[in-house]
């Protein structure tokens, strides 16, 4: 399932059940949250990710653990997600100089 690094690292109990806890804690934080067109499997396994990175580096707190993977997700979204950078597509030159006058008026 996970790839690199990541399946090097080697958990013990008390490690996997913070990761389960603080799992299922961000499930319920991004189920009630906006989702837009990702599924929740798609937005659980992300989060799930995040949290074995997180998991992997030393933090063992399941809330820590859920906050972080959680805001991490979410500036992921904001990263990718611009929806005023979109700009008119001008077909023909004389529309695109049109255009282009009005950025700088």
């Amino acid at each position: 399932m996970f790839s690199g690094a990541l399946e090097k690292a080697c958990f013990g109990p008390s490690e996997i059940e913070a990761m389960r806890r603080a799992l299922v804690l961000a499930e319920n934080a991004i189920r009630s949250e906006n989702h837009g067109t990702a599924k929740l499997s798609q937005r659980r396994e992300l989060v799930a990710r995040m949290i074995v990175q997180l998991a992997a580096r030393g933090q063992l707190d399941p809330v820590v653990l859920c906050a972080l993977a959680v805001k991490a997700r979410r500036q992921a979204n904001a990263a990718t997600f611009r929806p005023y950078d979109r700009r008119q597509q001008a077909s023909r030159p004389h529309e695109r100089r049109v255009l282009a006058s009005r950025k700088f008026a």
